[in-house]
């Protein structure tokens, strides 16, 4: 379950997108984590698939409230 900050602090797709592209470019080696384990094999796609999954479901919130706004708009 997403924490209320993840909520909050993605909302638009396009923004995650470009905030997300200059450390997809990095080089990575070592995932340190502040609670967890230390990932020191395959780190690059590791972090890939979080930048995927987070991209797939910011994508899905903010198709959803775009046709929310667009529905409200409607009805006025």
């Amino acid at each position: 379950m997403a924490s209320p900050e993840f909520k909050l602090y993605t909302t638009d797709a396009h923004a995650t997108e470009t905030s997300l592209q200059k450390p997809r470019s990095w080089e990575i080696d070592k995932i340190f984590l502040c609670h967890g384990a230390l990932i020191e094999e395959d780190a690059k796609e590791i972090f890939e698939q979080v930048c995927q999954e987070l991209l797939r479901k910011v994508r899905g919130r903010w198709s959803m409230t775009k046709s929310l706004v667009g529905w409200a708009s409607k009805k006025q």
